[in-house]
């Protein structure tokens, strides 16, 4: 019989067994840097003294930073040697993310119950922190050993203070059973603290200070306790964890990292093993499957988006005839040409550019506002305030909107990879694309409209940088920054404007005697001197655009596809094959849909790879959205000039209406991607408001009514219309069920 290997001596052993074993086998000190970075938080922490130290994000678009506090420079050198992403990435751990959300405050409990006993479990539980991996080896430290230990150490606090759902009784006991494991396991003695806090033991009918008195007086039994042998029993079971995990699945010979490391058991290697799996393996004495590939680098991305600068690139490194080079590109990309669908975006997106430059510029005095020159989106119904719906259709050239309805009118929702279904508001996802510029400069320019030509205005001249600081950010940072010459200019010129003018409203109502009244009452203000401002936005506008625009634009693209290209990379690495169409999905939809036009096909092509699937195209609506929506509002008894006064009797039931109206698009995008209507449920039905319509039933019929009369009322020539019997959506409410393939146009990608 062959000799057991080392793992299989450790499976159900206790920490203190695993512990001597290894001191046995002379495998201790390989385990001393995650245990002395233990030993110094819980020597910190049951001193009172903070354990995590948070900095604020420096930017709006920058992350939080969290760190251990009171290492030393050796420690600290240690630390980012073993925990830094870069380098255990280069031990194979491509599955740590590059951003966490961390709850940290669990690991600060016992010095806030040192400083303010009574506030201390709200402090903690207020402490989270969304915190950047690459950057802050210190966060891996904290997800990977420091918060599961002060889980583990402080799990009846966390258990008697825990919010949502109340657990049953069983569920409870199966609760206490783990904390009593645990605290055996670590040869901790605090029974005599945890009678109160027990199922059954009264619990619930202790005055708050008593049951904070409770809470302390664990955390004060507990600090004699912990130490350095106390981190190192724990250490052990993590071990025993990850190591009964790889057994569990050894049955038919050596299992792959990835049918092993679920989400904890990931953090549990990258904190004891530094993310090493065959640094593991080495410990258990085990082979690596023979399957196995450990990269220990990523390729660098690669894109292939055509044009014939690509072209002419690859035919000279490949040392090809250019004309063959195109002709592989177009089939690549699906053109009958190199033609590259990026490329086409990007010439119209510089067009969108000029002719939304002009409109500004042109902008005067006595005009309506260009709230509504850039699609934010939305679809409102127009009530003579905000945005004007549709404003960009009627001031940019036809052959522009044109243009970005065609490049840009289809989208991949995430649940549903394999359909592009409709984007009805394709001119925001142009905008969407081109980015925080549009944000900067037609915010700045709205402002300065609104300051002087009323009624209000968002922010002053004062505030305007710091009411754009995100935008400004996320320039600055992308290397394309906005001179603060701009912001100066237009404080400074305040003093070039009018005097404040008040804007003033009347109406007239009817006394009860039938006398008319007329009431005049002060909606806003404002200045003369749009034109000093308009004129000042103007010249930065443009001398930022013509230092920049084009490099804005060309990053815009490299940047979104390239982090894509990493991405795909990472997860091909960290599971040994590449990731599933819907996989890809999760990271790729949002460049698929501002280069692409939604089709997923697209960025595997620009990636140098073969999709594993095709994509189908779905359209359900023939018409204008705006004109669409307008005729479920309609239909639902909106009215188009409701009272705007929150004391109007009507004025709640008009705003359902619009909010409900609204949603409409929604729902046929919905339909695209399922085949079928969707439910109430996956429609989200519950958070709209459905009384005035009957209550939720009746106005849920009432809602599909409006939108199969409005459907039918949108199509434009027979042709674009489908059948009603095969489609699903009549005009009447809905039968019980609804035949499948019911999708009005489809055309295969």
């Amino acid at each position: 019989m062959s000799e057991l290997s080392f793992g299989r001596t450790i499976l159900d052993a206790s920490a203190q067994q695993i512990l001597d074993a290894e001191s046995a086998a002379d495998l201790h000190d390989r385990f001393a840097q995650p245990e002395q970075l233990l030993d110094h938080v819980v020597a910190r922490a049951f001193h009172g003294l903070a354990v995590i130290e948070r900095a604020p994000a420096a930017s709006t678009i920058t992350l939080d930073t969290l760190s251990l506090a009171g290492l030393d420079e050796a420690q600290r050198e240690r630390l980012d040697n073993t925990y830094r992403l870069d380098r255990q990435e280069g031990r194979g751990a491509w599955f740590l993310p590059e951003e966490l959300s961390l709850k940290y405050g669990l690991a600060n409990l016992p010095a806030h119950m040192a400083q303010q006993p009574r506030f201390a479990v709200n402090a903690a539980r207020d402490a989270t922190a969304k915190v950047d991996l690459r950057s802050a080896p210190d966060a891996i430290v904290l997800w990977a050993l420091v918060l599961p230990l002060f889980t583990d150490l402080l799990a009846p606090i966390d258990l008697r203070t825990a919010t949502g759902k109340v657990r049953t009784r069983e569920e409870q006991l199966a609760d206490w059973a783990v904390i009593d494991d645990t605290y055996s396991d670590l040869r901790i003695d605090v029974a005599a603290h945890l009678g109160v806090m027990r199922y059954g033991g009264g619990w619930s009918r202790l005055h708050l200070n008593d049951q904070t008195a409770a809470k302390y007086a664990l955390v004060a039994g507990l600090a004699p306790q912990v130490t350095l042998d106390t981190v190192r029993r724990w250490r052990a079971r993590q071990v025993r964890a990850l190591t009964t995990a790889y057994y569990r699945k050894a049955s038919k010979g050596p299992p792959l990292a990835r049918a092993v490391l679920t989400k904890p058991l990931q953090a549990t290697l990258a904190g004891v093993f530094g993310g090493d799996w065959l640094a593991f393996l080495n410990y258990l004495g085990e082979r690596p499957n023979e399957g196995e590939k450990i990269a220990t680098n990523l390729p660098a991305p690669r894109l292939f988006v055509g044009g014939s600068a690509k072209a002419a690139a690859i035919a000279a490194e490949q040392n090809l005839p250019i004309d063959e080079v195109e002709r592989m590109l177009g089939a690549l990309l699906g053109h009958g040409s190199g033609a590259s669908p990026v490329q086409e975006r990007v010439a119209v997106m510089g067009n969108w550019w000029q002719a939304f430059d002009r409109v500004h510029a042109a902008q005067r005095t006595g005009m309506p506002p260009l709230w509504g020159l850039v699609d934010d989106g939305h679809e409102v119904i127009a009530s003579g305030l905000g945005a004007q719906p549709g404003l960009y259709r009627r001031l940019l050239p036809s052959e522009l909107s044109s243009d970005i309805d065609r490049l840009w009118d289809g989208v991949t929702l995430r649940r549903w990879p394999e359909r592009i279904v409709s984007e009805f508001h394709p001119h925001h996802q142009m905008v969407d694309a081109f980015g925080p510029a549009v944000d900067l400069w037609h915010g700045v320019a709205l402002t300065s409209w609104y300051v002087c030509e009323g009624p209000y205005s968002r922010t002053d001249l004062d505030g305007l940088a710091d009411y754009y600081r995100r935008p400004l950010d996320a320039l600055a940072e992308a290397g394309f920054a906005i001179s603060p010459g701009l912001f100066v200019d237009l404080v400074a010129a305040k003093k070039r404007l009018g005097p404040v003018q008040e804007i003033e409203r009347s109406r007239t109502v009817d006394s009860a005697k039938g006398v008319a009244i007329t009431m005049s009452y002060r909606i806003g203000e404002r200045r003369e001197g749009f034109a000093v401002l308009r004129d000042i936005v103007t010249a930065h506008r443009r001398s930022w655009a013509a230092q920049n625009l084009d490099a804005y634009l060309h990053q815009r693209w490299e940047r979104e596809l390239r982090e894509v290209a990493t991405e795909f990379n990472r997860r091909t690495a960290a599971r040994n094959k590449p990731p599933t169409f819907k996989q890809f999905a999760t990271f790729a939809v949002p460049a698929a849909n501002h280069w692409f036009c939604g089709d997923l096909v697209g960025v595997y092509a620009a990636l140098g790879e073969s999709a594993p699937t095709a994509t189908t195209r779905h359209d359900l609506l023939a018409g204008d959205p705006y004109e669409f929506v307008f005729r479920v509002f309609t239909s639902l008894g909106g009215l188009p000039n409701a009272p705007l006064e929150p004391t109007d009797p009507n004025y709640q039931q008009q705003w359902d209406i619009r909010h409900i109206a609204s949603q409409s698009l929604r729902y046929l995008q919905l339909a695209e991607a399922l085949d079928r209507r969707p439910s109430p449920k996956e429609f989200g039905a519950e958070r709209l408001r459905w009384d005035h319509l009957g209550g939720h039933e009746t106005g849920w019929a009432m809602f599909e009514h409006a939108v199969d009369g409005a459907r039918q009322a949108s199509a434009v020539g027979p042709a674009a219309q489908p059948p009603a019997q095969s489609t699903g959506l009549r005009p009447e409410p809905p039968a019980p069920a609804t035949p499948k393939g019911f999708l009005g146009r489809r055309r295969d990608r």
